[in-house]
């Protein structure tokens, strides 16, 4: 049985975090090595234009991504949760 591989990855976190967002550039660089599309939640795409990337609600994400990435604690975890309507819960 063929192994089915994530292609569109949704990022998530705290805009206002040094932190998260210095754990997002090397997580979007690490995944474009790999071939993945990254789509940035809509709240932080401001804060790494940079990166050229598209941005999307977490409704959006959860729709038309294959996972998203929450970097963050349990609060941001929690708190996205209820934002996304994903395909598949897991």
């Amino acid at each position: 049985m063929a192994q089915e591989k994530f292609r569109n990855i949704g990022l998530i976190a705290r805009s206002e975090s040094e932190q998260a967002l210095y754990s997002l550039r090397q997580l979007i660089h690490f995944l474009h090595g790999r071939d993945c599309t990254v789509i940035l939640d809509k709240h932080i795409i401001g804060n790494l234009p940079e990166m050229g990337l598209q941005a999307a609600s977490a409704s959006q994400m959860g729709e038309s991504c294959d996972l998203v990435i929450v970097v963050g604690g349990d609060g941001s975890l929690l708190g996205e949760i209820g934002r996304a309507s994903c395909r598949e819960r897991v």
